[in-house]
């Protein structure tokens, strides 16, 4: 198979252990790089390595992995993470409090609201700003409509795993229609469906248009019954089977990468408490593994 020629130069352009690079190719003035995992293979003791290099269908942007496969199972990743790091830490040191919101909400491309709204709390934390109530309820709504979008997207893009495998790959749930719901309400406040930016240190940039409450409502009953069908798609036996004891994360492992949420709950770890003030007052946040509990009479 020829290379893809793109007009990018790959990573690392020099490095003769980047597959993909000028120097591996054996010509420093080509401009190309391999869409295709690529060797070194050890099949002699049933491991096979590969090298899965930036620029890869199934990595993340510039991301590059040394992956260890049995059979079909990765059992070891050593990610390679080079250009990957953006050095945000250090934009963030040359920009005002308004301006990092623009970097935080970058970090997640799929759950932008998330990244903005978390600088905002930290700073209005340390200034002892009192935000007004509506923009209080408004923020969570708008963090959970972006957390939710998120996981329908990921759940949405889990391959079934047919045998014998079918061609095309079905996915095991459909989630398409209710990411959509969720994206055109984001959309509907924010004008954009990726990057919100609608957080203001204090607050937000501008209150919810007319009706806007009432297109929320609507969204979310349309998504419930996807998820109860996401559910039961994924509760078949032969996905269950697959999908089980994959990925596992220890407890010790867990709090030494320093694991949050529902990878921290799901191996044992206990939640810290939510800045997000509106949150506890319409749910209960699981302090283990589980899905939060709306309280009784709201």
């Amino acid at each position: 198979m020829p290379p893809a020629v793109t007009a990018v130069t790959p990573a690392n352009p020099g490095d003769p252990a980047n597959p993909g690079s000028p120097a591996a190719s054996g010509n420093p003035g080509a401009r190309h790089t391999q869409l295709w995992a690529t060797g070194p293979m050890g099949l002699d003791d049933g491991v096979t390595r590969i090298a899965l290099p930036a620029g890869h269908p199934a990595g993340h942007g510039a991301l590059r992995l040394r992956l260890t496969v049995e059979g079909d199972t990765v059992v070891a990743a050593d990610p390679i993470i080079g250009s990957v790091h953006r050095g945000a830490e250090k934009l963030f040191e040359v920009r005002d409090y308004r301006q990092i919101l623009a970097l935080a909400n970058r970090h997640d491309w799929l759950g932008g609201f998330a990244g903005e709204l978390t600088v905002a709390l930290v700073v209005e934390s340390a200034l002892g700003m009192v935000v007004p109530e509506r923009a209080t309820w408004l923020r969570m709504v708008l963090a959970e409509l972006s957390r939710l979008h998120s996981h329908l997207v990921f759940i949405g893009a889990a391959p079934h795993p047919d045998v014998p495998p079918v061609s095309p790959r079905r996915r095991i749930a459909d989630t398409s229609a209710a990411v959509d719901a969720v994206i055109n309400v984001l959309d509907d406040y924010a004008g954009t469906r990726m990057h919100p930016m609608v957080t203001a240190i204090g607050g937000l940039r501008v209150d919810s248009p007319t009706g806007w409450e009432d297109r929320v409502r609507l969204a979310v009953r349309a998504v419930g019954p996807i998820l109860d069908e996401a559910a039961a798609a994924f509760a078949e036996s032969a996905v269950a089977q697959r999908h089980t004891n994959l990925g596992v994360l220890t407890r010790e492992a867990a709090e030494g990468f320093g694991a949050t949420g529902p990878v921290g709950r799901a191996s044992g770890l206990g939640s810290r408490p939510t800045p997000q003030p509106a949150l506890p007052r319409v749910c209960r946040v699981p302090a283990r593994a589980g899905r939060p509990r709306r309280r009784s009479g709201r």
